[in-house]
């Protein structure tokens, strides 16, 4: 699967939009919601980003693949609660590939139930995007767990 395009996930964040809009809204919707806003502009990438070229390296990139998966899995976990996500336990950390922009895609499973894609955008401060496994399957979006 290559890299998706922003337009694709701009589709996919209006194609859900209108799904949720279509149901009464409840927490886990808005919750859904909440986490396609953070990650639906993830395409978006730009080609200059605060005067860094994409061509540079991503140091929260960096950062994550000299952890251990022991540490990997901490920090993920502990993201991950914070950002508002169920997520009681990191049970497996994978990386996906990066995109033409160098922003990076890895996949975060909580235990049996819950996997999440986290994007580490190629920017100073390594911004994040978050979008359940789920979501992204549903609306054609590509799959967790799989090489780029």
């Amino acid at each position: 699967m290559g890299y998706r395009t922003a337009a694709v996930w701009r589709s996919v964040y209006r194609q859900e939009v209108q799904l949720i809009r279509n149901r009464s809204v409840g927490n886990n919707h808005m919750r859904t919601l909440s986490s396609i806003a953070r990650f639906a502009w993830s395409g978006c990438a730009l080609l200059w980003i605060g005067g860094i070229s994409i061509t540079e390296a991503n140091p929260a990139q960096d950062r994550l693949s000299a952890m251990s998966e022991g540490d990997r899995q901490s920090t993920f976990a502990k993201f991950l609660a914070n950002s508002g996500e169920r997520c009681g336990n990191v049970t497996r950390t994978f990386y996906q590939g990066n995109d033409s922009g160098g922003n990076a895609f890895w996949n975060v499973a909580c235990g049996k139930a819950d996997a999440y894609v986290i994007q580490i955008k190629n920017d100073s401060v390594g911004s994040t995007q978050i979008l359940s496994c789920r979501v992204l399957e549903a609306m054609n979006g590509g799959h967790c767990f799989k090489k780029f």
